[in-house]
């Protein structure tokens, strides 16, 4: 076993989760969820917060949830999980056997 922050290395792009092998569709999923989500919660977060209602802070936090689902579907992150955090990982059951083997 490997320290946890020395990356595993990548299994071959055909052995990796669809997230991993189209990353910018799991993005633009991800982010849809996060729009229709945070739709009805917006005007209550700007309120409570005091922030500005100006568009910018919406966006902000879209882009930031692009920015992780992508870094997560990266098939570095994903060999990372299956790893250390298989219960995370796109295919639970691979870190399982990686582990008994």
């Amino acid at each position: 076993m490997t320290s946890p922050l020395q990356v595993p290395p990548a299994p071959p792009p055909e052995e990796q989760p669809t997230q991993v092998q189209r990353p910018w569709r799991a993005t633009l999923r991800t982010v849809s969820a996060a729009v229709w989500g945070l739709i009805p919660l917006w005007p209550m977060i700007v309120h409570e917060t005091g922030l500005s209602s100006t568009i910018p802070w919406v966006a902000t936090s879209l882009v930031i949830t692009g920015a992780i689902t992508r870094i997560t579907s990266m098939p570095r992150f994903e060999a990372w999980l299956t790893e250390w955090l298989p219960a995370f990982s796109a295919d639970p059951s691979a870190g399982a056997k990686h582990r008994r083997g």
